[in-house]
């Protein structure tokens, strides 16, 4: 079949130890799909530039009360399914920053073993240190108002194969191929 074997980790815990596991080729087809789809959301915290770094307390103080729905889930008889909504909800979040969303992929990935913050590290360091330049020089000229230098900057990151994504939290970096 040629997937991934964290696939099948995906697929049991979607279901409830309690319940019966559907398995089939449509079932862990469907796993691999939604496996993929949150390693796009993980691999796009990675790319997001972080706020300046505050001690690593005081981030885990802030992202424990944004992360209760996972951790009551869990703690609900191993409610996995509803654990990975809440999870999915919290990487969505646009008024979270990438060093919360990071620190609560780490977590769940010592819960879960789906090796989600690898995705982080390694996307991040893909990006190379010119793009990141470009990228804030874009930020910069969209801040000053400056829309054409913006956006000859947006069509130059373009052509070198990368696309922006602005968000409230920062600005996104994705490489063409990753979408």
């Amino acid at each position: 079949m040629g997937l991934d074997p964290l696939a099948y980790r995906y697929l049991c815990l979607t279901a409830h130890y309690r319940n019966y596991l559907n398995y089939s080729e449509t079932a862990i087809r469907a796993a691999s799909q939604g496996l993929s789809r949150l390693r796009q959301l993980c691999r796009a915290c990675g790319y997001i530039s972080p706020a300046p770094k505050n001690d690593i307390a005081t981030t885990a103080a802030a992202v424990t009360e944004r992360v209760r729905p996972s951790i009551l889930a869990l703690l609900d008889d191993l409610n996995t399914p509803q654990a990975l909504v809440a999870f999915r909800e919290f990487l969505k979040s646009a008024d979270v920053t990438s060093e919360e969303k990071i620190l609560l992929i780490e977590v769940f990935d010592y819960v879960t073993g789906l090796d989600l913050s690898r995705n982080c590290a390694e996307t991040f360091e893909e990006i190379p240190d010119d793009i990141i330049k470009l990228a804030d020089q874009r930020t910069t000229a969209r801040s000053e108002k400056d829309w054409s230098k913006a956006d000859l900057l947006r069509r130059e990151l373009e052509d070198r194969g990368f696309i922006l994504d602005d968000l409230p939290s920062g600005t996104r970096i994705l490489r063409k191929n990753d979408l």
